[in-house]
């Protein structure tokens, strides 16, 4: 958390929360948990699932999504209990706005809509640290990858970060990165963008996360910045794994070099957005362009008279944590 008084940037306060995620299906689906929990072992072993399952008394009874389904899996580590549900009164159901942020096309649209089974799959911690938090995440990823990848399915839906793609894009995405001990960011977190003309006529691009905020508890906002819609989405991402996988603590004032490395006309200002009922609680971390068209302090005060240089003594711990006894990462950029 970062504190507007101290001007100090600490861990994520531990929280409680739910991770979940639902599964769509063409037709209903039939299945045993513990064929799941086999599935998980063989597909993703270097996440070290439990040999012995838990709920070793439901593991054989058979499932069916066109009835009531209430299961339950053991995920190993530190990590709850991952819950099955699914209910004979029908699959829930995507706002259209969701499904136009994730600029869903018809045929998926058709295809979930026409989907009559469905999983939701979910965990529930308790004053969860970011650490918790991701390994929880990575788990029920794998769980929904399993799923996912099965023939009859059509999408997914990440509902922390209302995150909707079609099952197969999930299993792209998301498979290769659980295996190399990576967080797949491309299913978790929604990347938005806006872009408008600036003054001279030329495009400026505006992106941001909806999501990351599980993990970090605040989102990446990117204002209007001289870059085209590729550049600053992948920026965006970045940041975004910087802050997660990483480990990178972000202080209010500090600078970041852009895409081609440090620079006076192409990095980014960093400045913290406060919670209006909360001036202690950052939602969001702006990363302002050199040639943004934004006055950030304007927007967001004075720069902070001493903004903190000195990495937090966490960093690294996280990547370590979540990786095991293997070599600590080499960093990527850092901020100044």
């Amino acid at each position: 958390m970062f504190s507007r008084k101290t001007e100090k940037a600490d861990a994520p306060v531990p929280r409680d929360l739910t991770i979940e995620a639902t599964v769509f299906f063409a037709e209903h689906l039939r299945f045993r948990t513990g064929d799941v929990a086999e599935a998980l072992r063989k597909d993703f072993p270097a996440m070290g699932w439990p040999e012995k399952e838990d709920y070793a008394a439901l593991a054989d009874i058979p499932n069916s999504t066109d009835e009531m389904v209430l299961g339950a899996l053991s995920m190993g580590g530190d990590v709850p209990r991952c819950t099955l549900i699914a209910t004979d009164g029908g699959a829930p159901q995507i706002s259209e706005d969701v499904l136009a942020l994730n600029l869903a096309n018809p045929d998926l649209i058709a295809a979930y809509g026409g989907s009559p089974g469905y999983l939701t799959l979910s965990i529930s911690l308790e004053a969860a640290d970011m650490v918790q938090r991701i390994d929880a995440a990575r788990r029920l990823a794998a769980v929904v990858t399993v799923f996912a990848a099965l023939p009859v399915a059509t999408a997914v839906y990440w509902s922390n970060g209302l995150r909707f793609m079609a099952a197969a894009d999930w299993v792209s995405f998301g498979e290769d990165a659980l295996r190399d001990d990576k967080l797949p960011l491309l299913c978790m977190i929604l990347p938005q963008s806006q872009q408008e003309a600036g003054p001279d006529g030329a495009p400026l691009t505006l992106a941001a996360s909806v999501g990351l905020s599980l993990f970090c508890d605040y989102e990446i906002v990117m204002p209007m910045a001289p870059l085209d819609r590729p550049t600053a989405l992948n920026l965006l991402m970045t940041v975004a794994s910087m802050a997660t996988e990483l480990g990178h603590v972000f202080h209010d004032g500090d600078t970041i070099g852009g895409p081609d490395g440090p620079s006076e006309t192409d990095g980014f200002r960093i400045r913290a957005q406060y919670a209006d009922d909360d001036p202690e609680r950052v939602i969001a971390m702006h990363f302002i362009h050199a040639k943004s068209p934004v006055d950030h302090e304007a927007q967001f005060g004075p720069l902070p008279k001493r903004p903190i240089r000195k990495r937090s003594s966490d960093m690294g711990w996280l990547k370590r944590r979540l990786v095991g006894r293997r070599a600590v990462p080499q960093p990527g950029h850092t901020p100044h």
